[in-house]
C-alpha cells in the first residue's frame, strides 16, 4: 500500500492509478513515460501494438515511414515480424483502395459521362464495387508481386544481401504512401513518387547498397522496356519508309 506525496491517501500500487482519488495529484512520473514511450519509438511502432494501441502504432509508423525513413528502415533491418508487417500493408493498404475508388467514382466517372459515344452505365459502372470488396486480396497480391519482382532484380544484379521476408517487409511498409490516396485527382501520383524514394531508402538500409545502385535497380526494367519499345519503333518507322521508298520505285518502274 502506497501514499499519495500530496494528500496521503493510500493507494495501491497494483492498480498503477495515474492520479490521486482525493486530490488528483499524478501518481506517475511524466518523464519517466515519455522516456518509456521514446523508447518504444526507437523500433517499429506497428510492432508495439499493445502498447501504443492500434491507432497510435499506425499514426506513429505512417510518421515514421514517411518522414523518417532512414530511420524506419535502419530500425526493420533488425525486425523478423513479416506477418505484423502483412497486416499493417493490408490496412493501409485497402484504406488507400478505398479512398482511391471514392475520387474515381465522383470525379472521373462523371467526365467519363461527357464524353460522346459512352453511355452512362459505362461512366457509372467502370469502378466497380468489386475494388472495394476484394480490397485486401487485391493489396496483397500486389504486395507478393512486387516483393518477388524486386527481389528478383536484386538477385540478378547480387545486391540481395538479406532474404526474401526483408524485401516483403520493405514492400508491406512502402505501402503507408497509400495514405496519400487521401488527396483528390493527384494523391496516387504523390503515393507513386514518394513509395519509390522509400523503396531505395529500404534498399540501402537493409541490403545495404547504396542509393544510386538502388535507384538504378528500381528503374532498371522500365529503361529498358522504354529502350527496347524505342528502338524497336524506330526499327518499323524506318522499314516502314523503305517499303514504301520501294513500293513507289517499283510503281515508276511499271509505269
Amino acid at each position: 500500500m502506497l501514499k499519495c506525496p500530496k494528500c496521503g491517501h493510500p493507494y495501491e500500487a497494483s492498480m498503477n492509478p495515474r492520479f490521486c482519488s482525493v486530490c488528483y495529484f499524478p501518481l506517475f512520473d511524466p518523464e519517466e513515460t515519455g522516456r518509456r514511450k521514446a523508447a518504444l519509438l526507437q523500433g517499429v511502432p506497428w510492432e508495439n501494438i499493445e502498447r501504443l494501441g492500434l491507432c497510435g502504432a499506425l499514426i506513429y509508423t505512417l510518421k515514421k515511414c514517411l518522414m523518417d525513413p532512414a530511420s524506419f528502415f535502419s530500425a526493420l533491418a533488425a525486425s523478423r515480424k513479416s506477418a505484423t508487417a502483412w497486416l499493417f500493408a493490408l490496412i493501409i493498404g485497402s484504406i488507400g483502395s478505398i479512398f482511391t475508388f471514392l475520387w474515381a467514382y465522383f470525379f472521373l466517372s462523371p467526365m467519363l459521362d461527357l464524353i460522346p459515344g459512352l453511355d452512362a452505365y459505362l461512366g457509372k459502372n467502370l469502378f466497380s464495387t468489386g475494388q472495394l470488396i476484394f480490397a485486401p486480396l487485391i493489396v496483397t497480391a500486389k504486395v507478393v508481386f512486387f516483393t518477388c519482382y524486386f527481389h528478383l532484380l536484386l538477385f540478378f544484379t547480387q545486391s540481395n544481401r538479406q532474404n526474401i521476408a526483408s524485401t516483403f517487409r520493405i514492400v508491406c511498409y512502402i505501402q503507408s504512401t497509400s495514405i496519400f490516396n487521401c488527396i483528390p485527382l493527384i494523391g496516387n501520383v504523390i503515393s507513386f513518387t514518394w513509395s519509390l524514394y522509400l523503396l531505395s531508402v529500404g534498399f540501402n538500409k537493409i541490403h545495404k547498397i547504396s542509393v544510386l545502385r538502388a535507384w538504378l535497380i528500381i528503374l532498371l526494367l522500365p529503361v529498358v522496356l522504354a529502350i527496347f519499345a524505342g528502338v524497336t519503333a524506330g526499327l518499323l518507322f524506318g522499314t516502314g519508309i523503305i517499303l514504301f521508298d520501294a513500293l513507289k520505285d517499283s510503281m515508276q518502274l511499271i509505269r
